[in-house]
């Protein structure tokens, strides 16, 4: 905000750090890919039937879905 209402900087000294800014990794802050093996072991049962979860109620959406207690679902 301050570069932005420099007015010796303005709207380009924005841009400018935009452009250069550098990603500073998050601790705890993980990607979807992190988890690719276990979700796709959720989805094989090869945690075995006890991970299955429980039904949504309809068969349809209980196909490619299905809840687990204690998981939290972001959708």
């Amino acid at each position: 905000n301050a570069v932005l209402l420099d007015p010796q900087q303005g709207l380009a000294g924005v841009m400018h750090a935009l452009d250069n800014a550098e990603p500073i990794p998050i601790r705890g802050l993980f990607q979807f890919s992190d988890f690719k093996d276990e979700i796709m072991g959720y989805y094989s049962l090869a945690h075995g039937e006890s991970m299955r979860g429980v039904s949504t109620g309809w068969q349809n959406v209980d196909e490619l879905y299905r809840i687990i207690p204690g998981e939290l679902t972001i959708v």
